[in-house]
């Protein structure tokens, strides 16, 4: 399975697969939103259980496991990725 490059190009492929953060698996993406680039989707981690997630950090210059961040400044969602299959978003008014 190939994933997008960026942030913003798996919310674009995957957004469609969104699954409310109370039922976040392993595996699952989070997004966010950050700094210069306002509402465009600019991050994402992998969800990898037990309240925890993997992401790259600039700060740190360095992957980490940080506790997940689904209500934080900037959160925008959660995707599931399954079999590699993008789920077409429903269009926007």
């Amino acid at each position: 399975m190939e994933l997008p490059r960026t942030a913003r190009a798996q919310w674009a492929a995957y957004k469609g697969n969104r699954v409310d953060p109370a039922d976040i698996q392993p595996g699952d993406l989070i997004f966010w939103a950050y700094g210069r680039l306002g509402s465009t989707v600019s991050h994402v981690a992998i969800y990898v259980g037990d309240g925890m997630m993997v992401e790259a950090s600039i700060s740190r210059n360095r992957v980490v496991l940080t506790p997940a961040r689904l209500s934080d400044r900037g959160f925008v969602g959660v995707a599931r990725v399954v079999d590699g299959a993008a789920t077409p978003a429903a269009p926007t008014a």
